[in-house]
């Protein structure tokens, strides 16, 4: 509807891609608008209304917003109409699947509102109005709308975190409370779905705006982190419990007593069963109830959590050993065969268990990944289990192995990863589901697994220890040099195609395929090629960002399933860096993920078959600053900031498959 000031209600902001999703270029804010006592400002979950996003500007945020000492959210990317579509803040009714389809027809840049209020007003034009109309039932429909809202309101004031899956987001305050819109498919938003909810044009349901999660004893927790999955989401309460919603499929919720999925027919069935868990529940089967969890992690399939004595628990899918524990008779199995644990499950056998003399160095931090996990322990070990294949295990031999039904070789119990590395004490932990990264105390960084792409940053691959399939690997950790050498790394990131750090003195480092421009700077002709005839850089280069320190980065690549492969948008590639110097940039800029619209000036690359726009460089999104800059006295330049404050400031961010999140947090004007 227009947030003020240069956004002008997303006009000329607003585009379609050529597989017909509808995309923003520009970071809308997510605030709400419809504050004037007359209107309903944001219904409940279960009715369409509710005030829609603003556009940042230089003009100042939405009306009754304080924004001197607020926190906002701002989303930018591939809305596919759900996301992120403007809304009149008195309305009432549901959106029909016929209603986006003239939405779809008509809008276009500026008109998108436009078309909204056409569609509406014919649809509401052919809905019959009720004879017997409650006048004080509405009254105190419309004073418990209300209530909501400026909850809500209040909600969306103190962002302190958000998480994003697909097509959903999940917003935490610094109070605790948790917030979620988008689709609302199996369960993944964490309340119940109702008849009122629109509709989008594949059927399935969706919440349009955020609205509160607080059924199952959430709204009395203090949440303190969330991980979001594909299917599921986990939260951490500050006292130690976990809750847990969405799509049990794989027994990755924690609990066997679910409801049967009954949306929409394209959404009914998933690959591993079809029961879900709509509002929030507490995880307390396997002891785990009376346990404090100060530490989760999660994939697609699995859940693993640590106790606050250093106990592991683990439940999902068991089908690669990714749970740490044999498969045994009593684990259920989905419509594969493959099997899941239903229950937490206490993780105490192999390089974790004890003897009578020492008890197990406790586990301080878990990771995983669709098919393998790896655990960090209080001694600084690093520990891995689950499917073996391209060495990520770090196992120094791979025989008698277990085998799973596709294939794929697994170790389901904890071993600990030898070598060099254990020389060495550990701080962090990371991995994608090919390879790993760990930095040591000292800062150095070791990498171990899938050397494809060069991506574990040491040349040539030819020289890596075994070939799995043509693939080379090395399951024997290695030290990270070239440019990293004698620097301090801070963070580390994997993804399936490239790895990235950022070192102490605030540089930012990547290396890998070059093929979803998630490197940040172009191919050359020197780089070697890969099997696909793609260049990549084996070896680490730093990203040219001139006169700025890199204090926080999220990358992520996410690829398409084999039967979305034909979609041009599928592929999703994005780097966020957070620096002294603002918000940069780069990836596949085709569906306004980069936070700036593709541009024909940018260079191409095709991915199945398709032409991408692709940004190699970082580029600033000058959007970002519109909201610090002029609610701080006009501190509009990123180099008025302290890098204290940029660190605080701008905190969280989340890429998504279909859009991009960051919180931004204007602090009052200095003197104050």
């Amino acid at each position: 509807r227009g947030g003020g000031g240069g956004g002008g209600g997303g006009g000329g902001k607003l585009f379609t891609t050529s597989d017909g999703f509808l995309c923003c270029s520009q970071p809308l804010l997510l605030v709400d608008e419809a504050l004037a006592d007359e209107e309903l400002a944001i219904p409940p979950p279960g009715t369409s209304g509710g005030g829609g996003c603003g556009l940042s500007g230089r003009g100042g945020a939405s009306r009754g917003t304080s924004v001197a000492d607020a926190a906002f959210a701002n989303t930018f990317g591939s809305s596919s109409i759900c996301m992120s579509r403007p809304l009149s803040a008195a309305s009432t009714t549901s959106t029909t699947v016929s209603e986006y389809a003239s939405i779809r027809a008509g809008a276009s840049g500026s008109t998108l509102s436009n078309a909204m209020t056409t569609a509406r007003g014919a649809a509401s034009a052919s809905r019959p109005t009720s004879a017997a109309f409650d006048v004080r039932e509405d009254r105190e429909s419309r004073a418990s709308a209300a209530a909501e809202a400026r909850e809500v309101r209040a909600c969306l004031s103190e962002l302190k975190a958000v998480y994003g899956g697909t097509d959903y987001c999940l917003l935490l305050t610094k109070s605790g409370k948790v917030l979620s819109f988008g689709t609302a498919v199996h369960g993944r938003l964490g309340y119940e779905i109702t008849a009122k909810m629109p509709i989008d044009p594949n059927g399935d349901p969706f919440q349009s705006h955020p609205a509160l999660v607080s059924g199952g004893g959430l709204g009395e927790a203090k949440v303190k982190s969330e991980i979001v999955s594909e299917l599921h989401t986990a939260v951490l309460s500050e006292d130690g419990r976990l809750f847990t919603w969405g799509s049990n499929s794989f027994g990755n919720l924690g609990y066997a007593e679910c409801e049967p999925l009954s949306e929409s027919a394209t959404r009914s069935t998933s690959a591993g069963g079809s029961l879900c868990q709509r509002v929030p529940r507490q995880v307390i089967g396997g002891g785990l109830g009376t346990r404090r969890v100060v530490a989760i992690c999660s994939s697609d399939y699995s859940t693993l959590c640590a106790t606050d004595m250093g106990d592991l628990f683990s439940w999902g899918s068991a089908v690669y050993g990714q749970l740490g524990y044999p498969v045994t008779d009593d684990m259920e199995t989905d419509t594969n065969g493959s099997p899941y644990q239903l229950i937490p499950r206490h993780v105490d056998g192999g390089s974790l268990r004890g003897s009578r003399r020492k008890r197990a160095s406790p586990v301080i931090a878990v990771t995983c990944s669709n098919l393998h996990s790896v655990v960090l322990t209080a001694d600084g070990a690093v520990h891995c289990f689950g499917c073996a294949c391209a060495g990520k295990l770090g196992l120094e031999s791979t025989s008698g192995l277990s085998t799973a039904w596709d294939g794929l070789i697994y170790q389901p119990t904890p071993q600990r990863v030898r070598g060099e590395l254990m020389h060495e004490t550990v701080a962090q932990i990371a991995c994608s589901d090919y390879h790993n990264a760990v930095i040591t105390e000292g800062g150095e960084l070791w990498m171990w697994g899938c050397a494809v792409y060069g991506k574990l940053g040491f040349t040539p691959t030819s020289a890596c220890a075994g070939f799995a399939e043509g693939t080379p690997y090395e399951p024997n950790p290695s030290r990270v040099g070239g440019g990293l050498r004698g620097r301090r790394v801070v963070q580390a990131l994997c993804s399936s195609v490239h790895s990235a750090a950022v070192t102490a003195d605030g540089g930012l480092w990547t290396w890998g395929s070059t093929l979803y421009a998630s490197l940040g700077y172009p191919p050359t002709a020197a780089m070697p090629v890969d099997a696909n005839n793609f260049p990549y850089q084996p070896k680490p280069v730093n990203v040219a960002l001139p006169g700025v320190r890199v204090l926080r980065l999220v990358s992520a690549v996410y690829e398409p399933p084999t039967d979305d492969s034909l979609c041009p948008c599928s592929t999703k590639s994005c780097t966020v860096a957070i620096t002294t110097g603002g918000v940069f940039t780069f990836g596949l800029a085709d569906d306004g993920g980069l936070g700036y619209p593709p541009l024909p000036k940018m260079h191409t690359t095709v991915i199945g078959g398709y032409s991408r726009k692709a940004q190699w460089r970082p580029r600033l999104v000058h959007a970002s600053w519109s909201l610090l800059g002029t609610h701080a006295e006009g501190r509009d330049e990123p180099k008025q900031w302290s890098e204290k404050e940029l660190t605080s400031l701008l905190h969280q961010v989340a890429v998504t498959p279909t859009s991009t999140h960051i919180i931004a947090a204007p602090v009052a004007p200095r003197g104050r």
